[in-house]
């Protein structure tokens, strides 16, 4: 069933408790940026609640986050509402308060860790500090699958194993590409065009080649075996040895099956 209206929200909020509909609706936009209410995941809350609350928001940022509480609630997100009064989101904010920003980020940062829905580094991928479009696109949709894991009870393979199985299978939205691709293209676009136009001028006619490049050749017509080596060396690739020419310049014919004389096709 998908959320309600947030704008229909806010005007039964309005009715019912008009005395937190202003920082309802201070709250929400900051939180969704104009998206549907159905988009948003736990991670997007808690950003909200324990980073861009404290750092960006003006007013009473206990008010705010009751009142943005109040309409989740309104809307039946019970469970993101009660991220909203809980004891660690009162503590994180208690702490920007008296601590200041520095021991605040390491609060929230903490407990964000601690939720289980951020998205780990793994071997294929380390997440940035600031993320271009694409990747954000992956993290979030990480994240929404790790919160989805969780919440069904699904068994998986751990926070690691769930987000690599994410990031690079095939996945029908990006129309059968993977996560991963998109960022390591999005990262190579970044390294092409971002310094200067030296730079620019040399990569970027090798830009898609880089970004997909051809599978290596197959034997027998890859480098490796067909390149000179000393008599009896075998190649890495498991090639037949190369037949050597008699002294009368013909090949030999009993090894190889053709009639003397005749050269192999390689």
């Amino acid at each position: 069933m998908p959320a309600p209206d947030v704008a229909a929200l806010l005007l039964e909020l309005e009715r019912s408790e008009p005395e937190v509909a202003d920082e309802a609706r201070t709250a929400v936009e900051w939180l969704t940026g104009g998206e549907p209410l159905e988009t948003v995941t736990q991670l997007d809350v808690c950003e909200f609640l324990w980073y861009t609350l404290p750092i960006k928001v003006d007013g009473s940022w206990e008010r705010i986050a009751d009142a943005l509480g109040r309409l989740l609630r309104l809307g039946g997100l019970d469970r993101y509402a009660a991220l909203c009064v809980s004891s660690t989101t009162h503590e994180i904010l208690r702490t920007y308060e008296r601590e200041g920003e520095e021991a605040g980020t390491a609060a929230y940062q903490r407990a964000l860790e601690a939720t289980g829905v951020l998205p780990p580094d793994v071997p294929e991928l380390q997440w940035s500090t600031i993320m271009g479009p694409e990747e954000l696109g992956a993290h979030v949709a990480c994240s929404a699958a790790l919160e989805l894991a969780m919440l069904t009870g699904a068994e998986f393979d751990g926070q690691v194993g769930l987000t690599r199985r994410w990031l690079t299978e095939a996945r029908p939205e990006l129309g059968g590409d993977s996560w991963l691709h998109r960022v390591q293209g999005e990262r190579l676009n970044r390294w092409v065009l971002g310094r200067g136009p030296a730079r620019r001028e040399l990569a970027q006619p090798f830009e898609v080649r880089l970004h997909a490049p051809c599978p290596p050749s197959r034997c027998p017509r890859c480098r490796a075996c067909s390149r000179w080596r000393p008599p009896r060396r075998a190649c890495r690739c498991a090639c037949p040895p190369r037949p050597r020419r008699s002294r009368c310049g013909s090949w030999p014919s009993t090894r190889w099956g053709r009639s003397a004389g005749s050269a192999p096709a390689w």
